[in-house]
């Protein structure tokens, strides 16, 4: 709509969000969509959208139910290794120390990142264990939780 001053500004609608060009029930059957089907191709053809959209779309559904379901076990083990990424030379790797299953990968080696991730799936339970050459960083670690 356009403001007799000429400003232009979006209409308020109860089926779609704000600077949205699709509905929500629209983006629902996506969700629904991009989880069932064999491929994105053949749910884009479906829904009579690009690939890359349903993607988007099933990339946010899958981080949200990633997050939510996801606990850190008992035993972890977190691991530094170089690689070249934008947010720095050295990466982190957090792994089931059990299985040996990766959980996560962290951009970079900072205390906040780690942090933030360790309270992302939660540490009330936790109880680090270390050997004795790496005592003093285990005491960091443990500040930092």
């Amino acid at each position: 709509m356009v403001c007799k001053c000429g400003k232009r500004f979006s209409e308020k609608s109860p089926f779609v969000d704000k600077y949205q060009r699709y509905s929500k029930e629209w983006n629902q059957v996506v969700n629904v969509r991009s989880v069932k089907v064999k491929t994105f191709k053949e749910a884009a053809e479906v829904l009579g959208t690009s690939p890359t959209t349903v993607i988007r779309r099933f990339k946010k559904v899958a981080n949200k139910q990633l997050v939510e379901g996801v606990r850190l076990p008992k035993v972890i083990a977190i691991d530094e290794y170089k690689g070249d990424t934008d947010a720095g030379t050295y990466q982190l790797i957090i792994a089931n120390a059990e299985t040996r299953e990766p959980i996560d990968i962290l951009s970079n080696r900072k205390k906040e990142t780690i942090k933030n991730c360790l309270r992302q799936y939660g540490t009330s339970y936790f109880k680090p264990v270390v050997s004795r050459t790496w005592r003093g960083i285990a005491v960091s670690f443990v500040k930092l939780i």
